[in-house]
Formats: C-alpha cells, sequence, structure tokens
C-alpha cells in the first residue's frame, strides 16, 4: 500500500495543528495514499474526528528523540511504526512531520521504508543545537524542510548561517467555522463594545495581548465591554490564568468557550474586533470581523488583518512594531474600520504541497539520526520503563525507589542523632 505518514505531537486537542493535519489527510486519500497519522499521544479528547482511528498509533518515547535509546530500544519502535503500515510499497510513501523530535523519529522510519521525508515545520520557534542544525541543514540542501512562513527556516538557522532563504508552504487550517447555534452563555449581553479572541490559551503572545487589552479598557472605564475568549488548552493552568485575570474587571464582562470545534459563526459575529496571530486572524475575517494581527516574535500589533496588513503571524520588512491599544482605538474609538456583513467558508487547497513533494529528489539518502546528541539520557530509562512495562509497573518501581530514599534518609538521620 502507498501511505502517506504524519508526525504529528498531538491528536487529542484542537488547534492549528490538528486542523491542519485533519485537511492534509484528505488530500492525501484524494491523492491516492492511505494516511496514517503517528503522535505522542499528548491531550485526553478527541475534537477532531477525522483523527480518532489513529488514536492508538503512538508511543511515549516519541517525547525524546531516537539517538537517546540503545539499539534494540529502536528496533523495537521501529518495529511498533511498521505494526501500523501494514503491506506497505517500499520508496512509494511519503512521511511529513511538524516539529523537531518528530522529524527524527520521522527520518529513522523513512530510511527503513525508502520514503520520501519531508520535514514540514508547523511551529513558531524552534531552538537547535549543533548536532540538531547539522540534521535540519542536511534537509534543507535536499529540499526536504519547508516552514510555514518564509521567516521560520531563517530564524532555525540564524544561530548558524544568517539570512538563509526559507521555503515555506501554507498551513490550511482555518476551517473551523460552522452555522450552527452555540450555548446560551456565551450570547453576550448589552456592552459599548464586545472585543474578542481567537486561539489556545497557552500561546506566548496570550499574556502581553491581555495586558494590552485591560490597559485599553481600564482607560475608558465609562464603557462597558463585553470580551470572548475563543479557545482554551489541555494545559488547564494556562485557562485558569486567563479566566483570573479577565474576571473581576468592573467595565468588563467576560465569557469563555474553553476548547471549542467547531467555532460557531454567530459566536464570533457577536464582536466589534478580534485580535489574533496566524491562521486564527482568517477565522475572524472570515465573519467580517476588524482583525489585529499580532506579531509571533515581539507580540506587537502588525496591523489590521487584510486591511492594513497581509501577514499574520510575522510582521514584514516595512511593517512597524504598532501597539495593541493604538489598534483597539483606531478600530473602536476613531471607527476606522468597520464589521462587514460577509461570511466565507474556507475550503484547503494543497496543489503547492503535492507540487512541492514531487519535486523532492528520487534519490533515496537518509541522515543517520542516531549522531544527534543530546544531554538527559538519564530520563530514557524512565521513559522506556513507563512504555515497555506499563504504568502500573512505573508507578510500583518509583514508589520502591522512594521508599528506600525514605529508609536510607532516617537511617542517616538516626546515625547523627546517636553521634551526638
Amino acid at each position: 500500500m502507498k501511505y502517506y505518514i504524519i508526525f504529528q505531537p498531538s491528536i487529542k486537542s484542537i488547534g492549528g495543528e490538528e486542523m491542519y493535519t485533519r485537511n492534509k489527510i484528505i488530500s492525501a486519500h484524494e491523492q491516492g495514499y492511505t494516511p496514517i497519522v503517528i503522535h505522542e499521544n499528548k491531550g485526553s479528547r478527541i475534537f477532531v474526528e477525522e483523527l480518532r482511528p489513529f488514536l492508538k498509533n503512538y508511543s511515549i518515547l516519541f517525547k525524546l528523540p531516537p539517538s537517546v535509546f540503545p539499539k534494540i530500544i529502536l528496533r523495537r519502535v521501529i518495529h511498533k511504526m511498521l505494526s501500523w503500515i501494514p503491506d506497505y510499497n517500499e520508496g512509494e510513501c511519503i512521511i511529513e512531520s511538524h516539529e523537531v523530535t518528530g522529524a527524527e523519529w520521522a527520518e529513522l522510519l523513512a530510511a527503513h521504508i525508502k520514503a520520501k521525508h519531508l520535514a514540514y515545520m508547523l511551529l513558531e520557534h524552534h531552538c537547535l543545537n549543533e548536532y540538531q542544525y547539522r540534521f535540519f541543514k542536511y534537509k534543507y540542501d535536499r529540499k526536504e524542510l519547508v516552514g510555514i512562513t518564509s521567516e521560520t527556516v531563517p530564524q532555525m538557522f540564524e544561530p548558524y548561517i544568517p539570512n538563509i532563504e526559507g521555503y515555506f508552504l501554507k498551513a490550511y487550517c482555518n476551517n473551523t467555522l460552522a452555522d450552527i447555534d452555540f450555548d446560551e452563555k456565551l450570547k453576550v449581553g448589552q456592552a459599548d463594545y464586545t472585543i474578542g479572541t481567537i486561539g489556545r490559551t497557552n500561546k506566548e503572545y496570550v499574556q502581553p495581548m491581555l495586558k494590552a487589552v485591560i490597559e485599553f479598557i481600564l482607560q475608558h472605564k465609562e464603557k462597558y465591554f463585553n470580551f470572548i475568549y475563543v479557545g482554551g488548552a489541555q494545559d488547564k493552568d494556562s485557562e485558569k490564568n486567563v479566566i483570573k485575570k479577565l474576571s473581576n474587571i468592573p467595565n468588563l464582562k467576560f465569557y469563555f468557550t474553553g476548547l471549542i470545534y467547531p467555532i460557531p459563526i454567530g459566536l464570533v459575529k457577536q464582536m466589534d474586533v478580534c485580535l489574533a496571530s496566524s491562521g486564527s486572524c482568517m477565522i475572524s475575517d472570515n465573519c467580517g470581523i476588524p482583525t489585529i494581527a499580532i506579531d509571533g516574535n515581539d507580540y506587537k500589533g502588525i496591523g489590521i488583518f487584510q486591511k492594513t496588513c497581509v501577514h499574520s503571524l510575522f510582521r514584514g520588512e516595512n511593517e512597524p512594531a504598532i501597539e495593541l491599544e493604538h489598534l483597539l482605538n483606531e478600530v473602536l474609538i476613531d471607527k476606522k474600520f468597520h464589521k462587514e456583513d460577509k461570511t466565507i467558508f474556507f475550503e484547503p487547497d494543497f496543489t503547492e504541497h503535492w507540487a512541492f513533494v514531487q519535486k523532492m529528489s528520487d534519490k533515496r539518502e537518509y541522515y543517520d539520526v542516531r549522531k544527534i546528541k543530546y544531554s538527559f539520557r538519564n530520563e530514557v530509562l524512565w521513559v522506556a520503563i513507563r512504555e515497555y512495562l506499563g504504568n502500573r509497573s512505573y508507578l510500583l518501581i518509583t514508589s520502591v525507589l522512594e521508599r528506600i530514599r525514605n529508609l536510607y534518609s532516617n537511617i542517616f538521620k538516626n546515625n547523627g542523632k546517636d553521634k551526638k
């Protein structure tokens, strides 16, 4: 069989990565491939039903890179991965990976089944050590490394090679809207203005964004505001931080959805302005809402998406940083930008993706990822125990070791008292 295999950190959540993966496996199927998703089993709940068939395709070993494990463990992991792709056609499969560690495991599998491997970096930022850099430079030289913007790959290589050109492909993940009803508790009450945001609560720009929004609201104490937060996180601490920050402002009523999919159009259309970054900008813009795009590096405003700027993740060369309070003022107070009566339903088009893959070299050569060095081998034993002996055995062993440690600690304490 001809497989399209995606290494994705999580399928049990909802965000840009999960939506992109959902869209890509549908496109892969249309291209004649059997899609398979391999993941780390992060999260607790499936939101995207198209990802449910791949629930069991995981290993917690994927949380660590392959080079920290002995060969016997790597052979077992490869055997496990092969069980998810029975009857594969050697040389006809394609593998796509989305982050640094996953790319290393993907390269290992690609070498075993003679597959093409596209390392497609979906995250905004990546920090590489020297050994990781050598691997990704190898992928870059073979035109097998792309980012989600033209800045992604240059930022990866910045400490090692300045001013390198980056290949990039658009990550289609914005088709999350649906014309469905939503909870009465999320239907906003009377207010002068309704501000909103769309995105996960654990994104790095969120806290600076909320600080700017709160400062703007407090500058206009004579006005009453609604704030709708569309999104959440598996990380409940980040949700609690957002709720705590926005819950005790006298002239603000706060509405929080938590993780949600699909996003009701009517929910978004309640907003007078939306603050967002990356693909989330497209969601509110498709509902006709003036959208403030936030830069993923400095967390300042880029501009009003599709009105004064075209970028939504990293600003262009001629786009200065703008304070978010200033942009909120332009939309709400000065009324320079208005809501539009439109709803656009987005359909992903992966034509460029397939063209890029088609141009990748047919010469099957692979990097030996076992040469990539790391400094945390002491963590490996415990991950391996948990994977192969089970969680119960892991807890039993750690419990016994804790008792032994406490026993020795008490013995030393008593010896100290006896000497006195």
